[in-house]
């Protein structure tokens, strides 16, 4: 796993809970680079280099893609219980003991160093991509990026 990767998803999922919200300001552009430059300083401020910076966010556009299965998200077209029990099986939660398992030290350095409790990355994990099954689907940094900037 990437050491950068957690903290800039962190700090791309916290911008719009704190620079973003400044929306009304001239330097908030409408743009992506500006959603890009916004979050330089906090990605800096995290320890996060320009060069791994730059090399995530190089030529990153927005994913229509991810706004529009927004629209459609299966959590909200069937009753909770239907929903819960289509995305817990015994499979997927064996695969999650595993993985906690593997990551241990990985779980306990992200809850250390950031407060993120590790089930709820571990469930994150488990319900967007099956513990990685579902491979290169998604841009991870270019999905949550999109999320932030369609605020």
């Amino acid at each position: 796993m990437r050491r950068w990767l957690i903290p800039l998803l962190l700090v791309i999922s916290s911008a719009s809970a704190q620079a973003l919200d400044n929306s009304s300001e001239p330097d908030r552009a409408s743009s992506f680079e500006g959603l890009r430059r916004e979050l330089w300083p906090l990605a800096q401020a995290q320890g996060i280099t320009r060069a791994t910076f730059d090399l995530a966010f190089r030529g990153l556009t927005p994913d229509p893609r991810v706004i529009a299965i927004t629209k459609r998200q299966p959590e909200f077209g069937k009753p909770i219980g239907a929903y819960v029990d289509s995305i817990a099986s015994s499979a997927r939660i064996a695969a999650g003991k595993q993985k906690a398992a593997q990551w241990a030290d990985t779980f306990t350095r992200v809850e250390t160093t950031y407060g993120v409790d590790r089930f709820i990355l571990l469930g994150l994990w488990g319900i967007e991509t099956s513990y990685g099954e579902d491979k290169d689907r998604w841009d991870v940094i270019r999905s949550v990026a999109t999320l932030v900037h369609a605020e």
